[in-house]
């Protein structure tokens, strides 16, 4: 037995994509952010910079200057 086909027109439709509005945070929530932030990253930060790499800085700073 056959299954008859709709004789009912399809729809289609058409997805219009709106353009992404900027989102905007409350200062309260960057501030939780930031405090976030710090609390993970906050000891690496304030570790000293070995004198290898600060040595490639500064020639990548004299080199970008002339």
């Amino acid at each position: 037995m056959k299954a008859e086909k709709s004789t009912k027109p399809r729809r289609s439709f058409r997805v219009v994509k709106s353009p992404p509005q900027p989102v905007a945070l409350g200062r309260d929530i960057q501030s939780n952010i930031g405090r976030q932030l710090r609390a993970i990253y906050g000891d690496p930060i304030d570790e000293p910079v070995p004198d290898n790499i600060m040595t490639l800085l500064r020639r990548f700073d004299a080199a970008h200057k002339q």
